[in-house]
């Protein structure tokens, strides 16, 4: 009984793997390539203003002035907006201030605002683009990123328009653990309808906004208690009916989800603890059931079933992470590790879920916060800061 039953295990479990490996393959493919956008010298008049808050970047900064600094095509200003650092960000900044460089230092956010979305106001009150861009520190540019991403949202007619990064993944934990929660992305996401205003989604990374769209929607100040500003953000947009675009952009744009293991760890929390204070995310609860049927399937079929069952049920989910770690210029034999990944990803959602359901507090940036529901998007409300 057993024996059968694993084998219709191990026979579902693989063809699972199968349709996930061909749907992520569909929703890829449908997406805009950055690569192959050549760029307009119509929008050589235009100017983007390249908004940038940080707190405790030294590490990044000067790689990151250096990557906006190279961009050709257009005129590229660049506002960087301090929020409270303490790793001497700051003062790094202050050596590169003028030719093109605005600094501005942050003053404590009012209250019910989050630091972030503060910084971000403030650079956009700086501002004078045409053009906003809101990135991170962490992000890298190639030369033409910019001009071609202006090129691709002038020719789409778009408000918005976000790019897929290359992840550099820095840490073992990245490493293993990065394949499998993007996979779970372009599934729970569905970054292919964007385009059809039937999905809303940004990386955090590269969000490109016209100006007066941004206006339109209230900027930061409509989400300014959310602890995920950019997914509130693309919400907003969606229900304002802005039109997003999303373009594929490995070859343009490189970042890193947070740079060693804790961080990473607090980056699920914070991605995860928000959705599951929202009761409407069934579609993500689904998720996470299915997760652990997985788990279960695959343990009944170890256990039970014969080598060559294991050994096929091992195989398929190997070579479909393995693919995405390759993607991201990491080794394709991390995919063998997805197990551990499988591991890591279900105690982070589920703690996250027992954090929504208990406590919602959540560490970021060296600061705690309790969050709580609000009528369109997670609000968070400062605890204490850590330094």
């Amino acid at each position: 009984m057993f024996e059968e039953l694993a084998v219709l295990l191990a026979a579902a479990f693989s063809l699972g793997w199968i349709a996930v490996h061909l749907k992520r393959r569909q929703i890829i493919r449908r997406l805009a390539r950055l690569d192959n956008v050549q760029p307009d010298i119509a929008v050589s008049n235009t100017t983007v203003s390249v908004i940038l808050p940080v707190r405790n970047e030294a590490r990044n900064i000067e790689r990151f002035l250096s990557s906006v600094r190279s961009q050709r095509g257009l005129s590229v200003e660049v506002i960087v907006v301090d929020d409270g650092s303490t790793d001497g960000t700051y003062e790094a900044l202050l050596k590169h201030a003028g030719d093109g460089l605005v600094v501005v230092k942050s003053s404590h956010p009012p209250e019910g605002w989050m630091g972030k979305s503060w910084a971000c106001h403030l650079g956009y009150t700086r501002s004078k683009g045409e053009w906003l861009l809101f990135t991170d520190a962490d992000a890298v540019f190639s030369p033409e990123t910019i001009v071609k991403a202006v090129t691709l949202a002038k020719q789409t007619s778009v408000d918005v328009l976000t790019l897929v990064p290359r992840f550099r993944m820095p840490s073992i934990l990245h490493k293993i653990t990065m394949p499998l929660l993007l996979t779970g992305l372009y599934l729970l996401a569905r970054l292919d309808k964007i385009a059809e205003s039937k999905s809303a989604f940004v990386f955090g990374t590269f969000i490109l906004i016209r100006r007066e769209s941004y206006e339109k929607i209230g900027g930061h100040k409509s989400v300014r208690s959310a602890i995920l500003e950019d997914r509130a953000l693309a919400y907003l947009a969606h229900s304002k009916g802005l039109k997003a675009e999303i373009a594929l952009a490995l070859n343009h744009l490189t970042a890193s989800w947070n740079e060693d293991s804790r961080s990473f760890w607090n980056g699920m929390q914070r991605l995860f603890v928000p959705l599951f204070l929202n009761s409407e995310n069934r579609k993500a609860a689904f998720y996470v059931s299915l997760g652990m049927i997985s788990t279960i399937a695959y343990l009944v079929v170890t256990i039970f079933g014969n080598t060559a069952l294991a050994l096929t049920c091992y195989v398929f989910p190997s070579i479909v992470l393995g693919l995405e770690a390759k993607r991201h210029r990491s080794s394709f034999l991390y995919g063998m590790f997805w197990p551990i990944a499988l591991v890591v990803l279900l105690t982070a959602l589920y703690t996250s879920l027992i954090k929504a359901k208990w406590r919602p507090a959540i560490t970021w940036r060296g600061r705690r916060y309790l969050l709580r529901r609000g009528e369109s998007h997670e609000m968070a409300v400062l605890i204490c800061s850590e330094k």
